[in-house]
């Protein structure tokens, strides 16, 4: 004996699901250089200037995330802009961002600040794939 079928001639006119903007939340956010005062390295050192993900540095791009943030994820700063999670650090943990300014005068302008983060798209386990 064969099943009914439901049959809908019923037209979605509600559009596309909602996709909620990402929410931002609050950070500690300082700054860093390449320098013997951020990192212990100086120039000539075979690592000065390279990112634990083996970029390198880059004004306005690097950042310093919590492993929570994959190496690739792309965050906005409030005030600060969007940059890119690169690096990693032994006191960056939970609600902690370091970016990246060249100078070390910058750097201590910069100083610690209490910022809005929001997250713009993750990569999976490292591999990237983009999560928007």
């Amino acid at each position: 004996m064969p099943y009914p079928i439901a049959v809908s001639n019923a037209i979605d006119v509600a559009g596309p699901p909602h996709v909620p903007e990402p929410a931002a939340e609050l950070y500690v956010v300082t700054a860093y250089t390449s320098g013997p005062e951020s990192t212990g390295k100086r120039p000539g050192h075979p690592a000065y200037g390279i990112t634990a993900s083996g970029k390198r540095v880059k004004a306005g791009r690097t950042a310093v995330c919590p492993r929570e943030m994959a190496f690739g994820t792309r965050i906005n700063i409030r005030g600060v802009g969007e940059r890119v999670c690169d690096d990693r650090g032994g006191a960056i943990k939970g609600k902690r961002i370091d970016v990246y300014i060249p100078d070390l005068k910058g750097a201590v302008e910069f100083g610690r600040q209490t910022l809005e983060v929001t997250v713009i798209s993750t990569k999976i386990a490292n591999r990237g794939v983009d999560r928007r």
